[in-house]
Formats: structure tokens, sequence, C-alpha cells
């Protein structure tokens, strides 16, 4: 068991052991009832801890007391330094008490509270935030300080200093919280941009330049000493790269997956990428791994592979899926949240070695030797305190050339070299794991295992999305057609957001494109029809992240840029667009294509050129024609696998091995024929019936649309 997982139980122990003759021990904070495990990592805090709602803001009003609003998630490394350092600590919690009501806040369960905040940080300290994110706020939420990770004594002097502002500047203090929140406010107004204007060629390229020119040529990703993976990034330079026969774009996302696949970002003994790098060269990891990359590097990896038959991305995809069915889950469960950077009360200790231990552990010379040499122990990737992350740059087969080894011998001696080490490492203690399941982040990962069926064929994939499908529709959506965001235990407690909604339909699209099961498209519209009455603004073609069932907070923010996660804006708009097309629906392809004209148009638009790429990617389809390839017959299956094995960002697939309602499959069944249908716009061309035959057309309407 790892020290973070042991503290509990020392605190109680300690409270015991002080009151026992005289008190009660110690039963803890406002948050021992709650299920997030990042609030529950607080809940034996001296820190009179409560969770966002009405109870702690009622009293902070009753009692005129400012409110502490500390933001943060499990595996955040810097909020359990501070946990450490402050919050335990019985001065810091004195302090609290008395002169404050201190509020904790799953960022992960409650994005929409995080967001306010964090735009309130933003602001404050010119976009330099982070998490922890610590606010101080009046009695009713208007924030009026902001930061990240505070030491101690600074910690302290934040809390003198507001305390004393409260009782002697308090006119100042509403001054400020006024003008800020009328910031916060006016920044979540979207003005409506969607006039009628064209797409054009010229929009698109110059942002793909643009984009291309923020990456770095010579180790992948975004320029810059900090580098996240951004999948979506390379989701939309791959599309690009294919319809519009990009050389240098298709060049900058093999470089980067490749970079990433032989870099210390990823674990190269279980599997699984860490949440981002801390240099440029994708050496050292901040060491905790979220589902939600995972999910979405898994799909990018999967698409990537049927573009450049990479043997490596396949080998990427396998090992990832296993880490998260392995770490991020069990059998017959949907997928949990993310693992801790730290162990042992250290950083990415579960992840490094000395040199003295692979010693050790490697007892065959020619092992040892290979194994040192490839991954660099005790050269290149030799890091702090002596311990190496493994850091090969390159592949296996690469190495053994260049030391003019035999290939087979040294894939061997390499693989029985992991399995050793991979056994050592299973009697460390593990990382603490987040076992919160939240349905955006198992959406991201039923996409993903859907792009590694189109890819590799495996029925097990396809099995397992459809299996944590059923878990969500089963679990976590009511009567009424609405969502709950997360689910711990048997427990689903916070109304679903925006992101939940968009990624859910976005994965049953999916689902129904690669099994054309019709009732994963009937779950899309119904979570679309559910959006529209409930997350709509009539003012705006953009939706709100929130529903209109939620408690008001101090605005109603609407999500338009894409992060490490798509905006839910953008992937609602790109469900939408993708429902027109699979259901023939004019009224949704215009409003897709409203809602993307809103968002290009935009005076600021070209600012934020790296957190645009979904909508770039639904310029793609608007602006390159798109394909329906319907497969009908009693081969439809083998003959639907057999086309989705190729990369093909614009082309839908469809079809039935039986009549069918939906309106482009109407009318295209012929018992016992085996037709494809390669369809244009919804106008289709008469049908073929092989696989080869359908591709040669394919080809040639793809090679005119090319030379237009």
């Amino acid at each position: 068991m790892s020290i973070r997982n042991l503290k509990n139980i020392v605190l109680l122990i300690a409270v015991f052991l002080t009151f026992s003759s005289c008190k009660k021990p110690y039963a803890g904070n406002h948050l021992v009832n709650e299920t997030s495990p990042y609030l529950l990592q607080h809940a034996f805090n001296p820190v009179d801890w409560f969770p966002w709602g009405e109870e702690a803001l009622n009293k902070a009003a009753e009692e005129d007391k400012l409110i502490v609003i500390s933001v943060g998630f499990a595996s955040c490394h810097w909020c359990h330094v501070m946990e450490e350092e402050s919050f335990e600590d019985s001065l810091v919690s004195e302090i609290m008490n008395q002169s404050f009501v201190s509020v904790k806040v799953d960022k992960e369960e409650r994005p929409d509270i995080d967001g306010i905040y964090m735009d309130a940080c933003q602001l404050i300290r010119n976009k330099s935030c982070g998490w922890p994110l610590n606010v101080i706020a009046l009695p009713d939420g208007r924030p009026v300080f902001a930061g990240t990770y505070f030491e101690k004594e600074q910690w302290i002097k934040v809390l003198e200093t507001y305390k004393y502002r409260m009782e002697e500047e308090r006119d100042d203090l509403e001054d400020f919280a006024n003008d800020l929140k009328r910031e916060i406010v006016r920044n979540d107004v979207i003005p409506d941009f969607s006039i009628d204007s064209p797409v054009k060629d010229s929009i698109l390229t110059t942002y793909a330049e643009m984009l291309k020119s923020t990456m770095d040529t010579l180790y992948g990703g975004r320029q810059g000493g900090i580098k996240f993976p951004n999948p979506i990034n390379l989701d939309f330079l791959l599309s690009y790269a294919h319809l519009y026969e990009d050389k240098e774009a298709f060049d900058l996302v093999e470089l980067t997956l490749e970079k990433m696949a032989y870099g210390g970002i990823y674990d190269h003994i279980g599997g699984g990428f860490s949440r981002y790098s801390t240099d440029r060269i994708w050496k050292v990891p901040h060491f905790e791994k979220m589902l939600y990359d995972n999910a979405q590097l898994i799909a990018v990896y999967s698409k990537a592979y049927r573009s450049f038959k990479n043997e490596e991305f396949k080998r990427i995809v396998l090992a990832t899926i296993d880490f998260c069915d392995s770490e991020l889950s069990k059998p017959k469960s949907p997928y949990y949240s993310s693992l801790d950077a730290d162990s042992d009360g250290e950083e990415g200790r579960y992840y490094v070695w000395t040199e003295e231990e692979v010693d050790g552990l490697l007892s065959d010379d020619k092992m040892l030797n290979i194994f040192k040499s490839y991954y660099q122990i005790g050269g290149s990737g030799t890091w702090e305190y002596d311990q190496n992350i493994l850091f090969p740059q390159r592949s296996i087969e690469s190495y053994a050339l260049d030391y003019k080894l035999d290939i087979v011998e040294s894939r061997k001696a390499l693989s029985d070299a992991k399995d050793i080490i991979e056994k050592a490492r299973t009697v460390r203690n593990k990382p603490a794991l987040d076992d919160k399941t939240l349905v955006s982040w198992n959406a991201l990962m039923i996409d993903g295992l859907c792009e590694a069926y189109r890819s590799f064929g495996e029925e097990k994939h396809l099995e397992r999305a459809k299996e944590v499908a059923g878990f969500i529709l089963e679990n976590m959506k009511t009567e009424d057609g609405s969502l709950f965001r997360n689910y711990k235990g048997t427990t689903a407690s916070i109304n679903a957001f925006l992101d939940d909604y968009a990624n859910l339909a976005k994965a049953f699209i999916n689902l129904y494109s690669v099994s054309f099961e019709e009732r994963w498209l009937s779950e899309a519209q119904s979570l679309v029809d559910y959006v529209d009455v409930h997350f709509g603004d009539d003012n705006s073609q953009i939706y709100f992240y929130t529903s209109d069932e939620d408690d008001a907070l101090m605005t109603r923010k609407k999500e338009i840029i894409d992060g490490v996660i798509p905006a839910s804006n953008s992937t609602l708009a790109r469900v939408i667009s993708d429902l027109g097309v699979l259901l023939d629906n004019k009224e949704y392809k215009e409003q897709s294509m409203n809602m993307l004209q809103t968002i290009v148009n935009r005076p600021n638009f070209k600012e934020y050129i790296s957190f645009n790429s979904n909508w770039g990617i639904l310029y793609l389809e608007k602006m390159r024609k798109v394909y329906e390839v319907v497969v009908m017959g009693p081969d439809s299956e083998p003959n639907r696998s057999a086309l989705m094995a190729m990369y093909a960002p614009n082309i839908f697939f469809m079809g039935s091995d039986a009549q069918s309602e939906l309106p482009l499959l109407q009318g295209k069944f012929v018992d016992g024929a085996n037709y494809i249908y390669v369809c244009k716009s919804s106008m289709c061309k008469f049908p073929v019936e092989t696989v080869e035959e359908a591709i040669v057309l394919l080809e040639k309407e793809f090679n005119q649309d090319i030379n237009l």
C-alpha cells in the first residue's frame, strides 16, 4: 500500500491516540460521505472542508465569511504537495476554519465550477494558472483572488491578507469582484457570426499552414519546452494531409507519433501514456496517466496505422488498450479516470529504475546489455537521483541494425528482459487509482476501441466498446433521456454536461459505423434531441455547457476552444453534421454549418489556431465532398471490415444485411445479393459487387475531386 493510501489511516490513528482518553476520534470533515476519490483524499484533513453546494454557500452567507475554493483532481501531484504542506497543518487549518468557509472541488466531476474560477485566475494572473487552483471568493462566490500552488508560508500570508481586507477594505473587494465578474460573463458571450459565407480552400489551407508552423520539426508535437500529446491536432493534420495530399503534414504526424512512442512519456513496460512531457524531447513525463489521453491516443494511433501501415503504431495501440483494461478497469466494468503520478511519496517512483536495480534483476549478460543499451540506462535515460527513465528513442530493429546485432535475437532478448522487469515492478506499491467513471471520458474510450477495431479487426475491441456503451445506458442514463456525468461504486450523482452528451453521441455514431446496428444511431439522435431542449441558446448557434436543469452559477459558460479534450461545442457540431449525412437530414447539415461559421468568422479565431482543430476537421468535411459507402447483403459485415481498413477521413459507412428504413439504404437491399454503393452527397453510383471494385470507384471519384 502506498504512502498516499496509508495517510488517512495514519491520521486517524494519530488523532485516536491523542484524544482517546478524553475525546472521540476525529470523524473527518464534511467530505467523508462524498464518492469522488479526490474529495475523499481530503476527508480527514483538519481543514473543515465542504463539498460545493448549498450547505457551504449558506454558511458563508450567514456568517459573512470569505470562501476558499480549492480545485484539483486525484492524480494531481502539486495538489498532493499542497495538501501535505498546508491543508494537513494545524496552524493553516486553524486560520481557514476560523475565518473562511473552505470548499473542495474535483475538477473532473465539476468542470463547470472549475471553468469559471479558472477564467478568474487567468484574468487575475495573465493566464499563468493550473492545478491546484486556489481561489478566495466573497460569501456569494464572486472571486477576489486566484492562484495555483502555494508553499505553506505563502498560503498563510494570502489567508491573512484577505482576512484583513475583508475586515478593513470590504468596499474595495466588492468593487474588484464586480469588475472581475463582469469580465468573466463577457468572455462567455459568443455573438452569432453564422453569416452565409462560403467555405473556402484558402481559409482551410491558411489554418493548416499556421498549425504546421507551430509544430516542432525535430521532435514532433507543438514547439516549446513542455509538450502535451494534443491528439486532436494530429487528427486534423492527418485528415488534411490525406484530403490535400500534403506531405509535410503527413511527416509531422508520423514524426510526432514515433517520437512519443519511443519517448519516456510512453510506459515501455506496462503500456499507456503519461499526461505530458516536461521537456522538448518527450523524455521526462508528468507521470500521471489519464483515461482521456490514452483513449484519444488509441484512436489517433489506430488511424495513423491505417495511413502509414507502421507496425509500431499497432503495437502501441494494442499495448495501450491492454493497459486501460488491466489498470483502469475491471472485467465487464466501464473505465476509471486516472492513475496518480506518485507512489511511496515520490513522483514517478513506480516507473523509474536505478542502474543497480536493473543489474540485480537481469542476470543474463546479453539480456542485460541489450536492455540497458536500448533504453539508455546510465546514459540519456538518466533522470534525477540516479534514477532512469526508459528512453529508447528508436525501434529495437533500428537499434539492432546500428549495432550489427541479429534483429530476431535482439527482439527476443529485449522481450525476455521486459518480462523480468515487469514482474519486479508488480511488487512495488502502485500509484493510487481514481476509480470514478465519467461518461465523457468513457465515450472517448468507446471511440478509441472502435478505431482500433477498424484498423485491426479484432472482435474483442468492438465487443468491449459495446459493453461500455451498454453500461452507460443502463446505469447513467435516466428515463427522461438525461445522463449522469459520474458513477462510483453504485452511485451516480452529478448531472451530465455538454461534453458528456456530445462525446457519447459521437461514440454511438462510430459504433453504428463499425457494426451497422441502427440502435446506436437512434441513441445518438436521442442525445442530440435532449441537448437541443436543455442546453440550447435562443440567441446563438452555440450551446451552453450546463443544462437548464442545473443550479445557476455565476455565469453559464459555453465551451468552444479545443483543448486536450476537444470542446463540447465542436464535437457536438460534428455529431450534428454526421447525423445529417447518415440520416440524410438537411436541417442537421445546415445547423452544423451555422455552428462552424459562428466560430470561423469570429474576429479572434486565428489567435487560437492550435485550439480549433476539431472545428478544422468539421471544416474539412464541409470543404471536401463526403462519400457515403452503402454495403448491403449477406456479406455486408466482411465487406464493411475490408473497406474500413483503409484510411478515409471523409467516408461514411452504412449498410445492412436486411431491409432498412434509413434514407440512403431504402430500396438497396436485394435478397441474396451483395451490393456496394458509392455515393457522394447522397447521390449514388450504380452498385458494384466486390470490395476491389468499390475501392477503384472511390479512388476515381476522390482523384476527380482533388483535381477540381
